[in-house]
């Protein structure tokens, strides 16, 4: 909503009285951009998806968005740009560990200086997607002998079939099914 006031100014002594031109000043509101995610927490690799709503602005207006993964604080100076338009699609490739992400928007539009605004922050949780690594391969052995099976798993827990945990399992089959 714009809104009009206009000014002038009075000049008087016991002689006379006399008033300047009236100039007219617009007051143009800020425009407001908010945003949300579809998703809080995801696992990598899956995509996430951000919206915003942009309310006011004067001409043409760009969205852009960006990411931070060191902080939410608006005057950190970690925010990158990331992409422009309405809506951001983002995933997050596998990674050592979870991460927490903060995503804003911000938005410019074409007219004057008051045309900027900062949206809201959005941290999204992007879970590691666990990696198992092991020796285990089909074998022949004695009934009897001993096997030693070794399996590691980052970003998860390891349990194997009779419920163990540790990185390391010994079986002695004594018999085929």
């Amino acid at each position: 909503i714009q809104s009009t006031t206009c000014y002038r100014r009075m000049v008087w002594n016991t002689c006379d009285t006399l008033y300047s031109n009236i100039v007219t000043i617009e007051i143009v509101p800020d425009p407001t951009i908010t945003i949300e995610s579809d998703k809080e927490t995801v696992c990598a690799d899956e995509p996430v998806t951000l919206t915003s709503e942009l309310i006011g602005g004067t001409g043409n207006c760009t969205v852009q968005w960006q990411i931070n993964k060191v902080s939410v604080a608006v005057s950190n100076p970690n925010w990158r740009d990331l992409s422009t338009g309405e809506n951001l699609n983002y995933s997050l490739s596998n990674s050592i560990s979870d991460s927490t992400f903060h995503f804003r928007s911000r938005v410019t539009c074409d007219g004057n200086s008051c045309n900027i605004a900062t949206s809201n922050v959005q941290s999204i949780l992007f879970n590691a997607v666990p990696i198992l690594t092991s020796n285990l391969a089909d074998t022949t052995v004695c009934a009897g002998s001993t096997l030693t099976f070794m399996a590691n798993c980052k970003n998860g827990d390891l349990l194997w079939s009779d419920r163990s945990s540790g990185s390391l399992i010994s079986i002695q089959p004594t018999e085929t099914r």
